[in-house]
């Protein structure tokens, strides 16, 4: 399984339904499932854009969720048709990418994990631990 690692509170906005597209400076040609990670690190700038989102207890270093990635388009195609949610939640300067992230399955128990920068693989304990999670619900 493949996992993306997000600062928080994006991770966390994915999990809820307040974030469907991630913005990256890269592109990417893979479509499927993939785990959403929130990074350990938690910058100022992060901390104050949740606290006015009124995000205040956030995972960091935990899987939060999984969900699949549909299409990747440069931002500039994208933008236009975006809510002022969405275009809040991500990072739309031209010359950008966006994930499409559908079929969003948050985890009751966010799953501690070593996020990585990129794409990176799931190691197999946490994948039966994410797979037991969603099959109880």
């Amino acid at each position: 399984m493949r996992a993306l690692s997000l600062t928080q509170p994006w991770a966390t906005a994915i999990a809820l339904g307040l974030k469907r597209w991630e913005t990256r400076s890269w592109p990417t040609s893979f479509r499927g499932e993939v785990a959403i990670h929130a990074s350990k690190g938690f910058p100022k700038w992060a901390k104050e854009f949740a606290a006015e989102e009124n995000m205040l207890e956030l995972p960091l270093g935990h899987i939060v969720c999984l969900c699949e990635i549909t299409e990747c388009r440069q931002t500039e195609t994208v933008a236009a048709e975006l809510s002022e949610q969405e275009i809040k939640w991500g990072d739309y300067y031209p010359g950008r990418y966006a994930f499409k992230l559908e079929n969003v399955r948050p985890l009751v128990q966010p799953i501690p994990a070593k996020g990585a920068l990129s794409f990176w693989t799931v190691d197999w304990n946490t994948v039966r631990a994410i797979r037991y999670q969603l099959e109880r619900l």
